[in-house]
């Protein structure tokens, strides 16, 4: 099943019918699909060397002020001047033309721009739910949106997406993405979310667990069942005063043992590797 933009805007509780004028920068773009995803790859190399630069420009920057901090504790930190502003109006122009890279670039870094008023927090959540209406078609097979949207959905007044606006655009990737990639990255971020306003932290504790161990039955090839997975055997074996669950394994001599053999006394585990 497929639910149409309007629906999502209508279950975010965007008003489909009169929405509010988009900004200057989102302006559609005529072309074909292959002249489209050339433009996005040139733009995104053209980005990407940008952005490397201003790493290398922040890394000198903090270097310089870390070594004159030991002299001036009271210096402040200037760093250079990010570069995903000035890109965002053209990346924009390309998501308008319903290039999903491009879409999936303006949510990850919408949080760049300066919010600086509720004006501009409330244009900020009126982009999503353009982007996430144009995303959101017969075809979508965008995976990496549920970790945007989760990332991007807090009780700030500034944030992309409210925790129910979020929330909501989650379930309905779940419940109509044609991608078991995409629904089983929404559920895995819909048992992530914070839980709502009212419930105390045992119960959303426990709705977290159910909700995990829901997932990793639903998509059990997934790489969220794995995670999942994990997160079910944290909590129901790794909590202060249970027991360790025993190791099998080799001492420093080559001799087989078990960590159960050492139950009743003090034992130091390390865990470590190369990582």
């Amino acid at each position: 099943m497929w639910i149409p933009a309007t629906a999502a805007l209508l279950l975010l509780g965007g008003a489909a019918a009169s929405p509010r004028p988009a900004p200057p920068a989102f302006q559609a773009v005529t072309s074909s699909e292959a002249d489209l995803e050339a433009a996005f790859i040139a733009l995104e190399d053209e980005y990407t060397e940008a952005y490397n630069a201003w790493r290398t420009a922040y890394s000198e920057a903090n270097a310089a002020y870390r070594a004159a901090a030991a002299e001036n504790p009271d210096l402040a930190f200037e760093a250079p001047e990010r570069v995903e502003p000035s890109f965002f109006p053209r990346f924009d122009r390309l998501a308008a033309a319903g290039v999903g890279k491009a879409q999936l670039w303006c949510l990850a870094n919408y949080s760049s721009l300066a919010a600086g008023s509720e004006e501009a927090a409330e244009q900020k959540r009126d982009f999503a739910r353009r982007v996430m209406g144009l995303l959101m078609n017969p075809d979508a097979n965008h995976a990496a949106l549920p970790r945007i949207i989760s990332s991007t959905s807090s009780s700030r007044p500034d944030s992309l997406l409210s925790i129910e606006e979020g929330r909501a655009m989650l379930t309905l990737i779940e419940t109509t993405a044609s991608s078991e990639a995409a629904r089983s990255a929404s559920a895995y971020a819909l048992a992530g979310m914070p839980a709502p306003e009212g419930v105390d932290e045992e119960t959303a504790a426990g709705q977290k667990l159910a909700a995990m161990r829901a997932l990793a039955e639903r998509y059990p090839e997934t790489r969220e069942a794995k995670r999942a997975g994990g997160f079910v055997f944290q909590q129901e074996n790794l909590q202060i005063g249970m027991i360790a669950p025993d190791i099998i394994g080799k001492d420093v001599d080559g001799h087989d043992m078990k960590l159960s053999d050492f139950r009743g006394k003090v034992t130091v585990i390390d865990f470590w590797g190369f990582w």
